[in-house]
């Protein structure tokens, strides 16, 4: 297994056959020039696992909780694959790191293909962190069990 930190607080571990994806593969994958994200991704298997963080003020921060973020990262979702067949599945409860957290999942279609994809809101104190999960239907299984080996390797110190 290979381990990252996050922060300096969010530490984790990936399989080895998971690559670090660069600056440019982030930009090239999310369309944004966001420094606050990192990536790894394998390519045989379609699966991509990513975190985003952003730093608030700690008053928004006291005011919304993983819930509401949860609420408006769907939302955001939704207008954003519109295009994309977008189908919400859900929403559910998720613990890691120790820490209660919201998250959904959904269905979308890129080319020609269907990507199933989770997101998983994780707050700690005025830092809220966003982990995604994408994998296509065909390695959905493996992908699933794998991303549930990292979600529990992380922790937040």
């Amino acid at each position: 297994m290979k381990k990252e930190t996050i922060r300096d607080e969010l530490y984790l571990e990936y399989p080895e056959e998971f690559v670090l994806m660069s600056r440019e593969q982030l930009k090239e994958v999310y369309l944004d020039e966001n420094p606050n994200r990192w990536g790894i991704r394998d390519l045989e298997r379609h699966a991509l696992f990513s975190v985003w963080w952003h730093v608030s003020n700690s008053l928004l921060a006291a005011l919304a909780s993983a819930e509401d973020i949860c609420k408006a990262d769907e939302k955001k979702m939704a207008k954003g694959l519109a295009g994309y067949g977008y189908v919400l599945k859900g929403f559910f409860d998720e613990k890691v790191a120790s820490v209660s957290t919201k998250g959904f999942s959904y269905e979308y279609v890129l080319q020609g293909k269907k990507q199933i994809a989770e997101t998983i809101v994780l707050k700690k104190k005025n830092v809220c962190y966003t982990i995604y999960f994408y994998s296509d239907e065909e390695h959905l299984d493996q992908n699933k069990e794998t991303f549930r080996e990292f979600l529990n390797s992380m922790e937040l110190k």
